[in-house]
């Protein structure tokens, strides 16, 4: 290999690191400027996102941690029972969750974003032991 055949190659790989670093800034697109795509609010059919929301320490030194949830359906509810789709290990602290999810309200197709409030939050929490 040469010194100017290494240069060469230097060279491209400077250049499409440069190209593939441009691409990916330019299919960057500022939040404001986003247009909010309706197919992702639908009356019924769409799932729960659940959401960690953080954590509180309490007096004790134990420790909340706190969960929300998302329903991306306008107007159904979506029950999960407690079982193989509703569970959180270790199984000290199965069963606390919630298994009936509202949908959120002020959420509509023409204008999302009526409600500050697009989510539930702090649904539910886990106390854990400050060990």
């Amino acid at each position: 290999m040469t010194i100017g055949g290494g240069l060469k190659r230097l060279g491209a790989l400077v250049l499409a690191l440069a190209c593939t670093a441009s691409m990916l800034q330019a299919q960057r697109i500022p939040f404001e400027k986003r247009v909010f795509n309706e197919q992702v609010l639908r009356p019924s059919e769409q799932p729960v996102v659940p959401i960690y929301e953080g954590y509180f320490e309490n007096d004790d030194g134990t420790y909340d941690i706190c969960f929300g949830y998302f329903n991306l359906n306008l107007d159904e509810s979506v029950n999960v029972p407690l079982g193989e789709n509703n569970f959180i290990e270790p199984a000290q602290y199965d069963g606390r969750q919630p298994t009936h999810f509202t949908p959120v309200p002020g959420m509509t197709p023409v204008s999302p974003f009526t409600s500050r409030f697009r989510r539930i939050w702090c649904a539910f929490t886990v106390t854990v032991p400050a060990d």
